[in-house]
């Protein structure tokens, strides 16, 4: 309460276990946690988060795009804003994450690692 729910930001690495089934993971995607991953995300507001950033952990270093159908899960299943990480390996993924999803956020790291393109043009691509 001392800061405000927005400086609370919890993260979700989910992985694919079932069709339409995610589990959290912890350790990098490396340990399963047993939990249901949308569950989890409803755990996560009630706890008080202000943001959830989640990642992939099938599409994270793929480069092949984000993973869409967890993000469909995912972002309306909260009332809180979802950044979506893990997958991204050119602009028109971004697009794509954005018209089926709206996310509140994009998490891109390796196409700006690898200079792959900037931020700035990632930002002007943006329709």
């Amino acid at each position: 309460s001392r800061f405000g729910s927005q400086a609370m930001v919890a993260s979700i690495e989910a992985k694919q276990t079932h069709s339409n089934q995610w589990e959290a993971y912890i350790d990098n995607g490396r340990e399963p946690t047993g939990l249901d991953a949308l569950s989890w995300s409803k755990s996560l507001v009630s706890a008080g988060a202000g943001e959830i950033i989640v990642t992939s952990v099938d599409y994270e270093g793929t480069k092949k795009g984000f993973d869409i159908e967890l993000a469909t899960k995912i972002i309306p299943n909260t009332s809180i804003p979802v950044i979506i990480s893990g997958g991204c390996g050119k602009l028109s993924h971004i697009n794509e994450l954005i018209e089926k999803c709206e996310p509140s956020g994009i998490a891109i790291a390796s196409c700006f690692h690898y200079h792959v393109f900037t931020p700035k043009i990632a930002k002007a691509s943006i329709k």
